[in-house]
């Protein structure tokens, strides 16, 4: 019943990201990310009760919201090199999955139980959170760098 939940919200998401996606592409990647570190903890630290479990479960599935946006965004800043971020993305995800799957069983053979794959999830997210904006800032830099010459060689 709960991996059914958790593949409900998973649908839920993909449809609710693709319009908050066309709304506003950035808000929706930072917006997520902001909501999978609160959704994570708030598995942490409630799923002792079951009901509160499911409901969590499910919106850990609505995170799947930033896949849409996560390749828009990639594809605009890809150029000419769609193809092989397409691919890079893919390999990305998997690589994430591969990774949070074997810190989340670190912690638990260290003792802390399922409920602490909350922290891990957490932890993973603000340091994605991170990087999203390191690239936000570094791209509005550089396009404020392209303006200013552009308006000095004119």
């Amino acid at each position: 019943v709960i991996l059914v939940l958790f593949g409900i919200g998973m649908n839920v998401g993909n449809i609710v990201g693709s319009k908050f996606a066309d709304m506003s592409l950035l808000g929706t990647i930072g917006g997520m990310m902001v909501f999978n570190i609160v959704i994570m903890l708030v598995f942490a630290t409630t799923s002792a009760n079951g009901y509160i479990l499911c409901v969590s479960v499910f919106l850990i599935g609505c995170t799947f919201a930033a896949g849409p946006a996560v390749q828009t965004r990639l594809m605009d800043v890809a150029a000419d090199a769609q193809t092989l971020a397409a691919a890079s993305m893919h390999s990305a995800f998997n690589i994430a999955n591969a990774l949070g799957a074997w810190l989340g069983g670190l912690v638990i053979a260290a003792g802390y139980g399922y409920a602490a794959t909350g922290y891990v999830g957490a932890g993973l997210s603000v340091l994605g959170l991170f990087v999203f904006a390191a690239s936000v800032v570094l791209e509005r830099s550089e396009r404020r760098r392209v303006i200013e010459r552009v308006a000095s060689a004119g």
